[in-house]
């Protein structure tokens, strides 16, 4: 059996509408490189049925489903307006040895998940502008492209005996705007760095998400 990288590309295309066929899965997200496959799944879908069909297809497409990084997403209940786009993780991979760092933050909007990725060398300073790129990437997933906003720091402080993560935005539009996101860190400084690109962006986010009744 092969791992889930060796997928050729249409392949991939077949995995996703077969995963997505499946009762209570609602979206599919593959990230092959790190054979990653998420589940994007009803409130009540029942995981260990899921589990065996999603290894059922893998082994159909001679996927070794133990190699296979499966993860299961609860969906929010179905409301009539949806406010925030909502942080789903941030996964952390290394590679060449160690030197360099592939950060994967995924997002979802509206029932749908959107992935965004950076790489940057290893190292805590350096895994965290990687984060909060990653993130940024996956903002502008969500809204099309939009809003025209580059990264220009990122750093962790220490403030009223807690340790926070600051972002700092350029938004280049008329008039250009600089914009600060902080969250503390909660046990995982990198987690933090791509909520407080969500933070900075939250105000700006409104111009260009529209929900639906």
């Amino acid at each position: 059996m092969r791992p889930l990288s060796a997928l050729e590309p249409g392949e991939h295309g077949e995995l996703r509408a077969r995963l997505g066929s499946l009762s209570g899965v609602r979206r599919v997200l593959l990230d092959p490189a790190a054979a990653g496959v998420w589940l994007l799944c009803d409130p009540n879908a029942e995981k260990v049925p899921l589990e065996a069909e999603v290894s059922r297809i893998l082994l159909s497409l001679d996927v070794d489903p133990a190699a296979a990084d499966l993860e299961f997403l609860v969906a929010a209940a179905v409301r009539t307006r949806r406010q925030r786009v909502r942080f789903v993780g941030v996964k952390r991979t290394l590679e060449e040895e160690g030197r360099r760092c592939r950060m994967r933050v995924a997002l979802e909007w509206n029932g749908t998940i959107f992935g965004g990725e950076a790489t940057g060398e290893a190292g805590p300073l350096q895994e965290l502008r990687a984060a909060a790129a990653a993130a940024l990437v996956a903002v502008q997933q969500v809204a099309g492209g939009e809003p025209a906003v580059r990264l220009t720091g990122v750093k962790q402080i220490r403030a009223f005996d807690s340790d926070l993560v600051l972002v700092s935005l350029f938004h280049s539009a008329a008039p250009p705007e600089r914009l600060v996101g902080t969250v503390m860190v909660a046990g995982d400084p990198v987690r933090a760095a791509a909520l407080a690109v969500l933070s900075a962006l939250n105000r700006l986010l409104g111009n260009y998400l529209r929900t639906t009744d």
